[in-house]
């Protein structure tokens, strides 16, 4: 499902060059989970003009649209709680999970 809203959000960026290249190039790193990005070595990214790290990458794709915002971090709770086996804040993140398309509320009431 993430991946869909990635697609459906670069065709809507497809006038826009760098907007559609970052989602292009970078898909991968939306992937990562949160915990895991580096964050303190700082890197030049191709699509960028200045020296960022990975977390910075991720944060600047995710301002491109909300709907991926919230879907990014109901995915980082569900896999957190799924990991610590904490049923108690995968049940909070999947019932508050409110504003996102058809798609997106089918899949998580399948969860």
């Amino acid at each position: 499902m993430f991946i869909k809203n990635r697609i459906r959000l670069m065709k809507q960026f497809a006038s826009s060059p760098r907007e559609f290249r970052g989602l292009k190039r970078y898909w991968k790193s939306l992937l990562v989970p949160s915990e895991q990005l580096d964050f303190e070595h700082f890197h030049k990214w191709t699509n960028f003009p200045y020296w960022i790290a990975a977390t910075d990458v991720v944060h600047n794709l995710l301002s491109l649209d909300s709907e991926l915002k919230q879907i990014y971090e109901v995915l980082n709770h569900v896999r957190t709680a799924i990991q610590h086996k904490g049923w108690n804040n995968y049940n909070t993140a999947c019932w508050k999970a409110e504003g996102f398309s058809e798609e997106m509320n089918s899949t998580i009431e399948m969860l």
